[in-house]
């Protein structure tokens, strides 16, 4: 005669509670690193984008735009007031919407919560285009020139270093180039400068300026010791 032996109720108990311990270690790692791989596809496709236009600019026979020869403290507070991005991106971009401001509140702010008012497109407008990437174009004194991108737009979390990035734009004798050397970064900026000014908490217009460096420096890939959080 054979015995079959079912599981104990106690054994079932321990059974999901060993499931448990376990999901609740591994889930947080996986939804945490979905987000990277998420945010690092999102911010190379938002440098392509901007680099697509900038080249179809550069080829266009009948572009012309002269870079401004004066700076006013305007410019910070003031969506592309040098018209930059409406002269060298707006025109080749799929799907773009310009916006002045918006009803909803809608500013980016550093990890520790604080406003950052470069990223505050809902006060200062900016340049949305269809997958869902808002752009908008600040100026700090001559020959800084900053693209401020939120990759999923007023979606949250709203936040620099995870969804809103800076991207510096340098005029050249060919035009214009793109890339992550916002002020104060250069070839000789060490990774230790980038992170620490990466997680800047004050509520300035640079917060968090240096992530983007960081993240191409890397491969495109945000870094182990990447300093905040997803």
């Amino acid at each position: 005669m054979i015995h079959k032996h079912g599981f104990t109720l106690a054994e079932v108990l321990i059974t999901i509670g060993i499931i448990g311990v376990v999901a609740a270690i591994t889930i947080p790692s996986l939804i945490s690193a979905y987000q990277k791989r998420s945010t690092e596809s999102r911010l190379k496709q938002a440098y392509s984008v901007l680099m697509n236009a900038q080249r179809m600019s550069t080829t266009d026979p009948d572009f012309n735009y002269t870079p401004p020869e004066t700076y006013t403290a305007e410019a910070l507070y003031t969506n592309d007031k040098y018209r930059i991005f409406k002269s060298y991106f707006v025109p080749y971009l799929q799907g773009v919407t310009t916006f002045e401001k918006t009803k909803a509140p809608w500013v980016a702010k550093t990890p520790e919560g604080k406003e950052t008012f470069a990223a505050n497109f809902g006060a200062l407008g900016g340049y949305c285009i269809n997958n869902g990437m808002c752009f908008r174009m600040l100026s700090h004194g001559t020959n800084y020139y900053y693209i401020v991108v939120d990759l999923n737009g007023p979606s949250r979390p709203n936040v620099v270093g995870k969804d809103v990035f800076y991207f510096a734009l340098h005029f050249t004798d060919n035009g214009i180039t793109i890339d992550g050397k916002v002020y104060g970064v250069s070839q000789n900026t060490t990774e230790a400068q980038l992170r620490q000014n990466c997680l800047h908490n004050e509520s300035t217009w640079s917060s968090g300026a240096t992530c983007t460096e960081l993240i191409i420096r890397n491969g495109w890939k945000i870094p182990n010791d990447y300093p905040i959080k997803f």
